[in-house]
């Protein structure tokens, strides 16, 4: 009926799940831990994570893809 659904939800547990986990600690090793975190550092580090997110869960996009048509 949903052909490539297992592969959509799999691919949003690790991008959002790898995003959420290591956002944290890649945000205290560019400028340490500080309450008043510029925002370039966020920004930064959100860059970084979904970067990182979006490259090791890509291969599920292709199985989604394949199972879609």
């Amino acid at each position: 009926m949903f052909p490539g659904y297992k592969a959509g939800l799999m691919r949003q547990t690790l991008f959002g799940g790898i995003r959420m986990t290591i956002y944290k600690p890649v945000l205290k090793k560019i400028v340490g831990y500080d309450e008043n975190t510029p925002l370039w550092s966020k920004i930064l580090a959100g860059v970084l994570t979904g970067g990182f997110a979006i490259t090791i869960a890509n291969p599920t996009d292709t199985i989604k893809i394949k199972l879609e048509n």
